[in-house]
């Protein structure tokens, strides 16, 4: 009796006819859309840093706001005087949440718009809150 062993091949579609990701167009290829996305990705945060920096102000000013009507109700025995702290401090709680809605009604495509345009000339509406007072400025920024 007689065994024949013959050499083993790969089966047909696999081998070293198929491309793998380590060949440069294909790795290529692969990164195009990575890269368009962390590209896009990156504009967005750009174009939305101004208002987030603008949204961390008014939450230190939330902060501090807190603060200081803690310590006048501490030190304060009056009943009239806490009512006044505790009217204040909402006042102030109020306007700076109206900011923040005011921010996101007229800004919440201009990210999304910048970042796919991939330029930065749309005009912009600033609007900042100082104790009660509240201003708006119109300003448009150069590209």
């Amino acid at each position: 009796m007689t065994i024949k062993v013959e050499k083993a091949t790969a089966p047909r579609g696999a081998g070293s006819s198929a491309p793998s990701a380590s060949e440069p167009g294909i790795t290529a290829a692969m990164m195009r859309p990575l890269d368009i996305l962390l590209r896009y990705q990156g504009d967005l945060l750009k174009a939305m840093e101004p208002e987030a920096m603008r949204w961390f102000a008014r939450r230190q000013e939330d902060v501090q706001a807190g603060l200081n009507a803690l310590e006048r109700l501490s030190t304060s025995t009056d009943v009239e005087t806490l009512v006044d702290v505790q009217r204040d401090w909402l006042r102030g709680a109020v306007e700076r949440l109206q900011a923040d809605l005011a921010a996101l009604a007229s800004r919440w495509t201009l990210p999304a718009t910048t970042a796919a345009s991939g330029s930065e000339s749309t005009p912009q509406r600033e609007t900042q809150t100082t104790g009660s007072t509240r201003t708006d400025e119109r300003a448009t920024t150069a590209a």
